[in-house]
Order: C-alpha cells, then sequence, then structure tokens
C-alpha cells in the first residue's frame, strides 16, 4: 500500500512540475475550452466455430473547462463507455 501512495504521489508531481514550466502559450482569463475524445473498437476473432466471437467497443470522453484566472482553468470531462 505505501508503495501505491509513493509512486502515486510522485506522478502527482512529476505533472504539476510539467504544466508549471510551459508558459509559452498564457491562457487568458474568461477563456471557454471544449475538448474530448473518442474511440470505436470492432474485432472479429474465429479460431474455430465454438471460439469465435465479435467484439464491439465505443469510447466517449467530452470536457469542458473555463478560465477563472490567468494560467488557471477549472473544467469537467465524462466518459462513457460501452463493451
Amino acid at each position: 500500500m505505501n508503495k501505491i501512495l509513493l509512486v502515486f504521489t510522485l506522478f502527482s508531481l512529476f505533472s504539476f512540475n510539467s504544466q508549471a514550466q510551459d508558459n509559452y502559450f498564457p491562457i487568458r482569463e474568461k477563456t471557454l475550452s471544449i475538448g474530448g475524445g473518442a474511440s470505436i473498437r470492432l474485432n472479429q476473432t474465429d479460431y474455430a466455430a465454438a471460439l469465435s466471437r465479435e467484439v464491439f467497443a465505443l469510447n466517449l470522453r467530452p470536457n469542458v473547462g473555463y478560465a477563472i484566472g490567468e494560467n488557471l482553468m477549472l473544467g469537467v470531462g465524462l466518459g462513457y463507455s460501452y463493451n
């Protein structure tokens, strides 16, 4: 349990550090950000008549954010997965 907590803490610190050093494109106050991702997977295997199967997966991940200050954004992301 302690190893998992240590890895999570180090990963969090690293990601905050990498974002803090990137000041080339500042985010202005009252800016709206809309984004997300989507993926579709369709796979059909046919090893034998008894082992054939089809796999269909759909993933949708929309997100929206609003800059409440200079380089400070507040946002929310949702995810939907169908297998």
